[in-house]
Formats: C-alpha cells, structure tokens, sequence
C-alpha cells in the first residue's frame, strides 16, 4: 500500500494535541489508510519565549509515530520576510526545510498568521484541514462584513490587520473538520499516562481546595492596560475567594514577571496564600491537561480559548468553571464581538458533532474575485487612515463604495473620519448608511448607534437612542445593547440613554424577560437593575415590577423574624437591621404583616439594600424571588406566617459572631412583654416559633415567662431555642422541660475542647460547662418522663478541630450524653457537625467542603447537619 505524505503544522502544544487526536479519529475511520507524517512546529510568539512552547509541543509529539519533526522557530523571520516580498521564493524555502517537495494533506491551524499561508500556497494541490485549540473548530466569529452571511465560516481572527489582506491575496480557505471531545479526552490521557517529567511540580498538595487561576496575554496584546489586567484577576478570584490556595498558571506569551505581580496583588489586596507555577514544563503545557490530572475546587479566567476548551471538555460542573465578562470593556469591538458570538455558537458546535458522519466537510467559504478587489481597496484605505493621510483614506472608501455600494466598512471609516474632522452631521450619515448595508449584524449596529451618539452629543443623544430603540433589529437583542451602552457610555449618556428608552416599550421587554429568573447582584444584569431602581424612575419601574425588585433570596418569605428593637422583617435574620418594615412597638404584628408585607411586595415605595452578608444566598444576594416562594407567600398573605423568629436578645457572651456589632446599631434587649402583647392574636395560626436570631436568648432575664406565655396562648406550636449553653441552668432547663420546647440547638462550636472553642468564642467558652448543663437537662426531662425537648449538640468544622483525633473525642462526649447521630434531625437527641459560612469562611475546614468524599462520608454517617423538608 502506498503510503500518502502528511504534513501537520501546529502553533502551541494545545493545538498539536489537538492534531494528534484528530489522526486518531481519522485512523478510527479509515482504518486502510497509511501516512508518513511530518511535524512543524511554528508560528509561536517571540524568541525569547519560544523554547518553553517548543518544550512542551515536543513532549506532545512523542504521542505520535512521526517521520520527522522540524522547528521553525529559526527560520521563520526569514521566510515571513520573503513570502511579502516574494512569495514564490518564500514557498520554496518551506518546502527545503520541510524536505518535501510534494505533500497530499496539509493540516493547518485556526488563524492566519502568515506561515499558515505559506504552507496553504507552497502545497496548492494537497488536500487542507484546519484545525483549532482543542475544539477541532476554526472560527466563531459572526462579523464577517465582505461575504454572504453564513453561521460559521472559515474567516479566522477577523480582528488582526494583516488576516483580511492576506485572506484578499489567496482565496486559499482550508476545510473546516470537528469531531467528537471523547477523541482530545483520550490523547490527554494518553499524555498523563506517559509523561514523567512535570510529575509533583504542581506548587500545592491539594489542588481540590485550591483555586486555579490562569492568566492571559491581554496587556502584552494591547488589550488591556497591565493594572487593569491585573485588576481583573483580583476581582475574578475575589468572587470566589474563602480562604482557598490560590495556583497562578502563567500565559506561556505573557512576560515573564507578570505572574508575580498577579500573586502580589492576590497577596496584598485578598490576604491570600497563592503559588505560581514555575516548572518550564508544566508552565506552558496546556491547562486542559491540568484539569483532567487534577481536580481543583475552582478553575477562574478570561475569555479564552483554554476556558472554552475546559467547559467544552469538562463543564458539566459549571460552577467550577468561573470566567469573567469584564474584560469586554478593554477589548475594542471587533474582539467583544468575537468573544460574544462564543455562546452562542457553543449550541452550534454541539450540534455539528451530534450530527457530524465523520468525513463530509461541515463548513465552506469562498470569496469571489470581485469582494477580493474591494476588500483590498478598502484595507488601503484603512491603513491610510492610521497614517493620518484622512483625505487618501477617503478615496479609497468611496472607491470601494462604487464597487459595491451595499459594503459597509468603507461607510463605517468614513463616518470615523467625519468625526475626526470635527462633522458629526456628516460622520451619522455615513454611520447610518453602514447600518442599512448590514441590519443584520448586531455587534456592528450597536458600534455604528454608539458612535453616532459620541459623535451627536449629549444634546442630541436622546433623539439618537430613541430612533435606535424603536426602529426594528432584525437578529438583534436591542435589551441587551441597551444594557451594554448604558454600562459603558459617560454618565450623562446614560441619562439620555435612560430617558430615551423610557419613550419606548424595550425597557420594560428587558425586565419581563429576567421576570422568572433569579439574578445575582453581581451580574451585570443586577447591577444595571440596581441603578435603575435607585434613579428617579425607580418608583414608577418598582411599581410596575414589583415582582423584580431588588430582593434577597429570603423575600418575600412566609415567615417573619421581629429584632431586638421591636423592627419587623421577613428578609433572613438580617443582623444590620437594613430591610425592615414598622416596629412591633408601634402596631400588632397581624397589622404589619398584612398591611406593611404586602404593600411592599405590590410595589410601593420600599428600598432592599441587600445584605452584603446575606446567610440565606451564601452571600451572594439575588435581585428577584423565585416563583414558588411568591405563590407561597400569596397563598399565606391573607392569614399568617409560617413561622416566627423573636430575637430575644442582641447581645452575646461570645465574641465571634455579628452580634458582637448587633449593639452599635439597634437596643439589644426587647421588652418581651410588649412583643407578647403585639404577637399573641397571630400565635395559634403559627406553626413554628423561633426564639433565636443573633446574640445568645438565655441572656435576657425574662426568657422564661416569654416561654410559658407563648405556650399558654399557642399549645400547638412548635417552640425552637439555639444556645451556647454557658447559661442553661436548672431554672431554664426546667423550664424548657415544662413547657415543652421541642428542639433545642446547643452550638459549641471550635469543640472538643475549650482551648479549641476560644479560638472561635474569644471569650467565656467552657466546653466541660457546657457539656455538664446538656447532661442535667437530660436528666431533668428523663425524671419527668418527658419527650422534650430533643437536644443537638453542634460544632463547626474549623481547619483546627477536624482530625480524627479531635472528631473521636467529640463523638464520644456526644455518647456519654446519649446522643446519636441523626443528621441534626430535631425527633433525635443528636449530634452533628456544620461548616464554616458554608464551607467558605477564612478558617474552614480544608479537609471536609461542599463536594469532597470526608463530607460524603460524615453526611452518609449521619454525622452531618442534613435538614428533613419542612
């Protein structure tokens, strides 16, 4: 059988990977097929950071049976030099080094940086195929201004200057192919199985609760300015941050010292530990590999290729794949849109492979002659204008329009120019008649109507976004350009921007579409909804919206939690006291829940301001309620709560907790007799009352009358105490025993231990104390012969307490008291374990978090607090 010569030319070890399973796809489909395959290696960035991508490919390529690797890293300046000038000589050049004066297949890659070009015209007869970084895809982008529209095509990085001219020269498109993630998943194994020589350089021992976080080339790019990059990587790793290692792994493209500056600044602005990679090897091979070796708690970046891979290959579990949109702003709009059309096109990836034969090709564009001419002419004209040769530039524009008048570039430089030359009037028009060359594009019209704005001026930038927002976009998501300008733009355009929109129904079409959804206040649909709700029309939106309100996940909740100064609110426990409706001591609870709840939640004039710390999202406060807590909240607003939450007292004899600040913003200590009159009528339509919120409840000397009148006025009701348990003396406990309080949380949080427990209490924690007023409670309800009330026994998992040493000791002072494990379930007197703020606080136990097999296992032994549904 005659074998046919193959020549694989790859830019990065990514993409050689990717190579390498896309012949072994094909070896899967054609089985009888032979090849003798030839390596290039090129195209890779600057000299001096060269011999680590090269490392790295090399390490790649022993995957595969190669006739002969070539690194052109040396001889590429020249070629690319000669191929401008003469590029016959330059073709022939490749072929010497390549030492093949014929090929029958010739893989090149994504872009079209110039040695793509040589090889595609120096093998004119061979059969192309272009490949990507990891996907087996060449191009997402939507902007293509000079050929018919088509869903995908094989324009690559439309946003370098040289990539139009060379793509005018040749005409010369390779085919496009994809094939299934299951092939690149296997060469990475392959990889890992093989390959010693980075094995333990990984800088951190557990990369299941580290952060990995990879850096881009943004500033060296000319993207973004070096502190704004750096920026970026703080508030990215900042979303996320609980104390975790934090792993930088380094551009192979960036400088070399920006990796530090990254960790230096997580160091000084988060108080992190961080580590950057430094092995040369692992440094530049591709982080796709490092996703599937190790499994890391969060895995942060921008907008790029590597992340797109990892959530192509590995992001059925999206909450480990964090990327952040806030680069957008620094990219200028030939790369936001790029980046843009990402989502979007992922759908359409997705369904090539589902429905993909393995051999047709998928996609292919061709460029007529006559585009060709234009397109140059208008890359002339382009280049003039940066020389500031404005009149030359002009020319070649309005030459290209006589070419083809519905070409909408040329339009769109000279309108730049106009503005330059100072006539906005001028510079709309030609905006305008871009616009009407290509409706369809909507990264290009929200450019042209931002521009037209810039160049219309506050004065006329209301009329200007009127006309925009009411003329019809066809495939345009007017919303969301309104939400993009109006988060760029200065602030007076804003305002103009605001009030033109208000002059049309898009506004309220962008609220109705989030009405079903639940929005982060971290996203740049929540901040915008925070705006707007704080402008001047924030009353007449929140009357129309009520149902979008700025909110916290708690509202609007079927229960109620009155504080320490008499203060109403359904939102959480809410220890800043900031989403209250009226006091208790100025009107009956069943007054304000029926007047005060239900006129904020129809819309009147009622301001969230969202607690930063908010316990029941997890601090991450969202800005609608979900459906179901609406209806529920609907079907019980003609009655009463759920349930109640008094706190009895604001104070605390620990100092870990808000409550330690409950003190600086309302009186900690309520007339308990007062609140009883105001509660008592709602009592016997609750179901559960609560008397804890924050601060410690047996510190308020009439507790215990409280207690007994609640019970008297309600025997149904389902009667809760947390404590810490320093003050349960006989008086109390018997109290409790005699009227029947159903479930009591003792929190010794830091234990075993009181050593262990100050580290947490700071003051007045006694673990033996405790333990010995739990055993007397038992006691006392035992004698009694009385049911309840049910005891757990509770401690929070801290870096310092969660041995098995410490643990054990737990369990068995848990024991000597008769409780058993029951995952905190209030029927059993129990013991069981929590986490710190969820897992997430700065001293949070790294061996058992959200995810890992320690926590599996202490849930499955019952060990772990797993609340029954209410």
């Amino acid at each position: 059988m005659t074998k046919k010569t193959r020549i694989v030319f790859c830019q990065g070890p990514i993409q050689l990977l990717n190579c390498i399973a896309l012949l072994e796809c094909r070896k899967t489909l054609c089985p009888a097929e032979a090849h003798t395959d030839y390596l290039l290696l090129g195209g890779m960035c600057s000299q001096d950071k060269t011999a680590g991508i090269v490392h790295a490919a090399q390490s790649i390529a022993t995957l595969w049976p190669w006739e002969k690797i070539v690194d052109l890293s040396a001889d590429e300046t020249s070629i690319c030099q000669q191929y401008r000038n003469a590029p016959r000589k330059a073709e022939g050049m490749l072929r010497e080094i390549c030492g093949l004066p014929g090929a029958d297949e010739v893989f090149t890659q994504r872009n079209w940086q110039p040695v793509n070009e040589v090889l595609l015209n120096a093998y004119r007869d061979a059969y192309h195929v272009c490949t990507g970084d990891g996907l087996g895809i060449v191009d997402f982008s939507f902007t293509d201004y000079f050929v018919p529209y088509h869903e995908v095509n094989t324009f690559l990085s439309i946003f370098h200057n040289n990539f139009r001219e060379n793509t005018a020269k040749t005409g010369k498109k390779p085919l496009l192919r994809i094939f299934d993630r299951q092939h690149l998943l296997a060469a990475i194994d392959r990889y890992i199985a093989v390959s010693a020589e980075y094995r333990g350089t990984l800088p951190t021992t557990r990369p299941e609760a580290a952060i990995l976080l990879l850096t881009s080339n943004l500033s060296e790019a000319e993207f973004a300015p070096l502190a704004s990059e750096i920026d970026l990587y703080v508030n990215l790793v900042a979303a996320v941050y609980r104390g975790e290692e934090v792993v930088v792994k380094p551009h192979p493209r960036e400088r070399s010292d920006k990796a530090d500056m990254v960790a230096n600044a997580l160091r000084e602005r988060l108080g992190a530990q961080v580590h950057c990679i430094e092995h040369p090897l692992l440094r530049s091979l591709p982080v796709e590999i490092l996703l599937r070796q190790y499994r890391f708690r969060h895995f942060l970046g921008l907008q790029t290729s590597a992340m797109r891979n990892a959530l192509f290959l590995y992001g059925k579990e999206p909450d480990r794949f964090c990327f952040s949109r806030e680069i957008l702003p620094f990219y200028y709009p030939g790369v936001r849109n790029y980046l843009g059309n990402l989502f979007r096109m992922e759908k359409i990836i997705q369904k090539r492979i589902a429905t993909w034969d393995g051999k047709s090709i998928l996609f292919d564009t061709r460029i007529d002659k006559r585009s060709r001419a234009d397109y140059q002419i208008f890359l002339q004209g382009e280049r003039l204008a940066r020389q500031g040769k404005r009149k030359e530039a002009s020319e070649c524009f309005r030459k290209a329009n006589e070419i083809d008048s519905n070409f909408a570039l040329p339009y769109f430089g000279q309108g730049l120019l106009d503005l330059e030359e100072g006539e906005p009037g001028q510079a709309i028009r030609n905006l305008r008649k871009a616009y009407e060359c290509n409706p369809s594009n909507a990264g290009l019209v929200f450019d042209l109507y931002h521009t037209m704005v810039k160049a219309a001026g506050n004065e006329e930038a209301e009329t200007m976004l009127d006309d925009f927002f009411a003329s019809p976009h066809p495939a345009i998501d007017a919303p969301n350009i309104f939400l993009r300008l109006f988060t760029e733009a200065t602030p007076s355009l804003q305002d103009a921007a605001t009030e033109a929109r208000l002059d049309t129904d898009c506004l309220f079409d962008l609220l109705e579409s989030w009405a079903e959804k639940n929005i982060s206040a971290e996203q740049p649909e929540g901040r915008f909804l925070r705006q707007l709700m704080g402008t001047a029309i924030g009353s007449a939106l929140r009357r129309r919206f009520h149902h979008l309100r700025p909110t916290c996940k708690e509202f609007p909740g079927n229960h109620v939690v009155i504080l320490s100064d008499g203060s109403v609110t359904t939102c959480c426990m809410d220890w800043r006291g900031s989403n209250t409706f009226a006091s208790l001591y100025e009107k009956p609870l069943e007054k304000i829940w029926k007047e005060e709840v239900r006129a904020a939640l129809r819309g009147d004039l009622y301001d969230f301001e969202l607690c930063s710390q908010c316990v029941g999202s997890a601090r991450t406060p969202q800005l609608t309620a979900d459906t179901a807590t609406r209806q529920a909240w609907r079907r019980t607003e003609e009655g009463f709560p759920d349930s109640l939450t008094i706190e009895v007292m604001g104070a605390c004899n620990y100092a870990c907790c808000p409550a330690r600040e409950v003190g600086t913003l309302r009186p900690v200590k309520p007339d308990l007799g007062l609140i009883f009159a105001h509660i008592e009528s709602m009592l016997p339509g609750i179901r559960r009352l609560r008397l804890f919120n924050w601060g410690e409840p047996l510190l308020h000397d009439g507790l215990a009358d409280f207690i007994t009148q609640c019970r008297k006025a309600s025997p149904k009701i389902v009667l809760l105490v947390s404590s810490n348990g320093i003050l349960l003396d006989e008086a109390m406990a018997r109290c409790f025993v005699n009227n029947r309080v159903e479930h009591l949380v003792i929190s010794a949080h830091g234990a075993p231990g009181t050593e262990s427990m100050l580290r947490y209490s700071k003051k007045n924690a006694d673990y033996d104390k405790v333990l010995g007023n739990v055993r007397r409670l038992l006691d006392i309800r035992n004698k009694s012969n009385a049911v309840y009330p049910k005891v757990s026994l509770r401690a929070i998992l801290f870096s310092w307490n969660d041995s098995e040493e410490a643990m054990g000791r737990f369990r068995r002072d848990a024991a000597s008291l008769g409780l058993s494990a029951a995952n905190g379930h209030p029927d059993h007197d129990n013991y069981h374990w929590i986490l710190d703020s969820g897992g997430l606080g700065k001293n949070a136990s790294k061996r058992f978090y959200r995810g890992s097999g320690e926590l599996e296992r202490l849930i499955n032994d019952k060990e772990f607090f797993a609340p029954k549904a209410s």
